[in-house]
């Protein structure tokens, strides 16, 4: 199996992955009210799109040379990254408008045990994603996978919060749903910028 196979395997496995946590996520954060458990959910979705945009880049990436492309398409692969980096900053976008509402008018979430259980399985996922994507990554010197991969740990700690901030509602009853969407978001930022700075350098390599 070639190179461009074995990265769009990786890639399939993380957006069936990312699309139950969408699901159950979505589920849980409608039926306590949490725009914190939206938000994540949100970003689950984005990570799918960002999944779909690695395998187009390296699809076109992998291609042979031709005379257009006369030392091949490598840089597409790194474009796709760059995507991905938009991506994650137009959800981030809309996440901080809708957690700066939920600031403005705060209402307490109501969580049950089961759905704090599915948010803990969420960071139990999203770390066998970050660990996976990022060793496959390596292995295969494909920078839209370890850019997955530093993004899923990225989750993890947007997850943590997301928890953290369900077990306080859950136990005093003190809603704290609009600021964990907020510190969501500027995770998403931050990994956004970082993730298409390197994009563009790793671009202008290829291009030279």
């Amino acid at each position: 199996m070639g190179r461009t196979s074995k990265v769009v395997r990786t890639s399939i496995l993380g957006i069936v992955l990312n699309l139950i946590l969408v699901g159950f996520k979505a589920f849980v954060g409608l039926v306590s009210g949490s725009i914190s458990i939206l938000s994540d959910a949100f970003n689950n979705l984005s990570d799918t799109i960002s999944s779909l945009v690695t395998i187009f880049g390296v699809i076109i990436g992998g291609k042979k040379p031709d005379k257009g492309h006369p030392h091949g398409h490598k840089h597409f692969e790194h474009l796709s990254v760059f995507i991905i980096a938009l991506v994650i900053l137009g959800t981030a976008s809309a996440l901080t408008y809708e957690s700066m509402k939920k600031i403005a008018k705060p209402e307490v979430a109501t969580f049950d045990v089961p759905m704090l259980i599915i948010i803990f399985a969420g960071i139990l996922v999203k770390i066998f994603i970050s660990i996976h994507f990022s060793r496959r990554g390596k292995k295969l010197k494909s920078h839209a996978l370890i850019a997955s991969g530093k993004d899923a740990m990225f989750d993890v700690v947007i997850s943590t919060g997301t928890l953290v901030g369900a077990l306080i509602s859950y136990f005093f009853n003190i809603s704290i749903d609009g600021w964990i969407g907020v510190f969501i978001s500027v995770f998403m930022f931050e990994s956004a910028i970082e993730i298409a700075v390197a994009s563009l350098k790793k671009y202008k390599k290829a291009k030279k």
